[in-house]
């Protein structure tokens, strides 16, 4: 049975399509970040990035942002298929995968983003090259073993059409 909830980091919510901005249909979303939290016309809302749960308890592997109203957030269960298998997606502020621990995009990232959007690969391009700019201004510079070093190459090289 569902439970209101206050909105964190961690919580996987759901939301009725009245309840938030930013999508159609109802929103089930794993929450990886709360971005800002504040009062907007008469009622608290959250500024949210997170991953969309999808109905057979797996993550889309693309990030979201929702602007979600508080009181119309209700915590959901993890469906136990997810619990047992990790997700192979980015961890912040390091940019490593959370499923096998080595810098993201790892190569089962890589083949769920190219299924994901196998018809329209310049959103792709796009898609990465903002997750590339967030991890430059995230990671640190300096150093010889930098892990700044390569981005282009790491978040978008490997996603241009071939041929």
């Amino acid at each position: 049975m569902p439970s209101t909830t206050r909105v964190a980091v961690g919580a996987t919510i759901r939301v009725p399509a009245d309840g938030y901005r930013f999508g159609k249909g109802p929103l089930t979303l794993w929450i990886t970040e709360v971005l800002s939290v504040g009062r907007f016309e008469g009622a608290l809302w959250a500024e949210l990035r997170g991953h969309e749960v999808n109905p057979d308890g797996t993550l889309r592997i693309r990030q979201r942002f929702a602007f979600v109203r508080v009181d119309r957030a209700v915590a959901v269960e993890v469906p136990s298929r997810w619990s047992r298998r990790r997700e192979h997606v980015p961890t912040r502020p390091t940019w490593r995968c959370q499923a096998c621990g080595i810098a993201w995009p790892c190569s089962a990232a890589k083949l769920r983003l190219l299924a994901e959007y196998r018809h329209d690969r310049p959103a792709l391009t796009v898609y990465l090259a903002t997750l590339q700019a967030e991890a430059a201004e995230e990671l640190p510079d300096s150093g010889p073993n930098a892990p700044r070093v390569g981005l282009i190459d790491r978040f978008v090289s490997w996603a241009r059409a071939r041929g």
